[in-house]
């Protein structure tokens, strides 16, 4: 990285990949750290519920668009 820039990770669908549970104490390092080093993440996934809970309790902002599952819908919300 160059000093003075921002930088943007987009991680596409980390729940489907096998090692997802591997990582997940670096996606949370990197959540508590990475604003700090000028660095935006990007998740996207399909089920928000498999992002682990303090990444999910460390979101700026969040877009999100139907779920039918009402369980999903009740945890969202409640973060």
């Amino acid at each position: 990285m160059y000093e003075g820039t921002n930088t943007l990770i987009v991680l596409d669908d980390r729940a489907a990949s096998r090692d997802a549970e591997q990582r997940t104490n670096e996606l949370v390092n990197l959540a508590f750290n990475a604003r700090h080093n000028r660095i935006s993440v990007w998740v996207l996934t399909q089920q928000m519920t498999s992002i682990a809970k303090p990444f999910r309790k460390n979101t700026t902002a969040l877009v999100l668009f139907y779920t039918p599952s009402g369980k999903d819908m009740k945890i969202i919300f409640e973060d």
